[in-house]
């Protein structure tokens, strides 16, 4: 007859099933959900089981949110993996086991309007080494508070993705079907992702902007805002660049309620530097010239210096660099930010990856940070 297990022996099982498991406190740093996606993006694609305690305990309420939950299942579901506390307002996540990484079609969709941005940063590391190209829908919110915007997504982000990731033959396209805001979510996202060849991620230097080819805006919705908001954009650049800049508009939301304004400078090499402003139909004339204006500055700021990386990009090319075999540097228009430095300690802590940061010397010069990636291999 086999005895009863005491409670000595149950301790004993638990404190093995910790050693197991990397424990992440996510508290630590900007203590929010950029911990949670990159420890569980990156546990995934090194086949190992993470937990995520103390889950944005600095936040009220703290725990997990819908979109946080939505994340990590999405991940799971590519991996195979199991989960444990991925329920509302819990402060512990854990990924189990995951396995080999599923290409094809996935989808990941949200009733509230959780974030389709930062969901696309829970689905793209693992996918890029999946088995074969990868489809993923989403629906929830594409212009939503504390989130970059799918205009920032689509026109910024991935072509510098794509031109970082082009030598191990990955590629991101995104298409935006229909937008979804704060009040309800409804919108409607397709990220089709071509996976690396081989099986490892080749290092890439994103450090230098080079010579300004352009300036692009994206506007949308919020009727006559949105219109004010970037001709004020565009005077801005005419007048300090000597530059007439291209604006295109969403012809698939223009009456809408809500609104926005993105402002994009392109390099002669294909290096995107951008920053968005969300815009509503009852902004007086002021604000919404207020808003274009400001915005605008904000792009040619970050063209005094020398860098490839805007404050949003840092962390998001980050979480490759950990996972790229070899060296890679980023130069950076601004120091560190704080999600940028959640995702080096939670890589250097989950899979291995080592940073450093060599600080400007001149107010031209980039931050420059440098990344011994951790070879992760498709498993």
């Amino acid at each position: 007859m086999k005895k009863a297990p005491t409670s000595a022996t149950k301790e004993g099982a638990g404190e093995a099933k910790e050693q197991a498991t990397l424990v992440v406190d996510g508290s630590v740093d900007e203590g929010g959900g950029q911990v949670v996606r990159a420890a569980v993006a990156l546990a995934a694609v090194a086949g190992k089981s993470v937990a995520v305690k103390r889950i944005r305990a600095k936040r009220k309420p703290p725990g997990l949110r819908p979109q946080h939950i939505l994340g990590v299942r999405l991940v799971a579901s590519v991996t195979n993996a199991s989960l444990e506390g991925d329920e509302k307002n819990s402060e512990r996540v854990e990924l189990v086991d995951p396995k080999s990484i599923q290409g094809g079609e996935h989808q990941c969709h949200a009733e509230t309007p959780a974030s389709c941005t930062l969901l696309a940063q829970c689905a793209i590391p693992p996918l890029l080494f999946g088995q074969c190209a990868s489809q993923v829908q989403m629906t929830g919110g594409t212009d939503v508070p504390m989130a970059p915007s799918i205009d920032y997504l689509t026109h910024v982000f991935a072509p510098n993705f794509n031109k970082c990731l082009q030598s191990s033959g990955a590629q991101l396209q995104v298409e935006c079907k229909k937008r979804g805001f704060i009040e309800s979510g409804g919108g409607s996202v397709a990220l089709h992702i071509t996976p690396i060849v081989g099986n490892t991620l080749h290092p890439f230097e994103c450090v230098s902007f080079g010579q300004l080819h352009g300036v692009q805006l994206v506007s949308f919705g919020a009727a006559e805002a949105s219109k004010v908001a970037a001709n004020a954009a565009m005077q801005c650049i005419k007048e300090r660049l000597q530059l007439e800049a291209c604006c295109t508009t969403d012809s698939n939301y223009q009456q809408g309620k809500h609104g926005g304004l993105l402002v994009a400078a392109i390099s002669e090499d294909g290096w995107v530097l951008g920053a968005s402003v969300p815009l509503v139909d009852t902004m007086k004339v002021e604000e919404a010239s207020q808003a274009g204006t400001t915005t605008a500055l904000d792009v040619l700021s970050l063209l005094k210096r020398e860098g490839c990386a805007d404050g949003h990009m840092q962390d998001q090319l980050l979480v490759f660099m950990a996972m790229a075999e070899g060296i890679s540097r980023l130069g950076s228009c601004c120091a560190p930010t704080p999600h940028a430095l959640a995702v080096m300690r939670v890589a250097e802590q989950v899979v291995g990856a080592r940073f450093s940061t060599i600080v400007p010397h001149t107010t031209t010069e980039p931050w420059i940070i440098t990344c011994q990636g951790a070879g992760l291999k498709r498993l």
